[in-house]
């Protein structure tokens, strides 16, 4: 028979979680119930965990839920399925509040252009009120200086 720690040593150079009981030994049934499964060498779900991409998302995911049900028997264990379906559901939220954000983006940048083409029409009549308005002053010197009977150099006899 294999002592406990043994069996310890054998499923940490496994890269098992292990979990001890009050008494700081190995507790081999709740160390199984959160490492159940673990181990398939061929699976998808190892693949995906020594990703560079992916990996340390899956892995931690795979903790998580793990530690959640070693701690609470009621919680459902850990499934590679709903790990993934975790990551699509907030890739999901991701790519849709992205969307949002570019949609926004998008719709500021046409509201900037759209300023902007107003304000070039603004300047535009500004200068062009600005002329009317030069033009009108010096009509305006004009007519005052021949109102007052200032016609230049002519000398008036009297």
């Amino acid at each position: 028979m294999t002592g406990s720690a043994a069996i310890e040593d054998i499923l940490k150079r496994m890269g098992a979680t292990i979990e001890l009981d009050d008494d700081l030994r190995l507790d081999l049934e709740k160390t199984i119930r959160q490492n159940k499964g673990r181990f398939a060498a061929d699976s998808l779900w190892n693949d995906l965990k020594k990703s560079p991409k992916v990996g340390k998302a899956c892995r931690d995911k795979e903790d998580e839920m793990r530690e959640e049900h070693a701690d609470d028997a009621d919680m459902p264990e850990f499934s590679q399925l709903a790990a993934v379906e975790s990551f699509i559901e907030g890739e999901v939220k991701a790519v849709k509040s992205a969307q949002m954000a570019n949609r926004k983006v998008k719709d500021l940048r046409e509201a900037l252009e759209k300023k902007d083409e107003e304000m070039e029409d603004v300047k535009t009549r500004s200068a062009e009120k600005d002329a009317r308005i030069e033009k009108l002053l010096d009509t305006i010197k004009f007519m005052s200086a021949n109102e007052k009977g200032d016609w230049g150099d002519v000398v008036a006899h009297e």
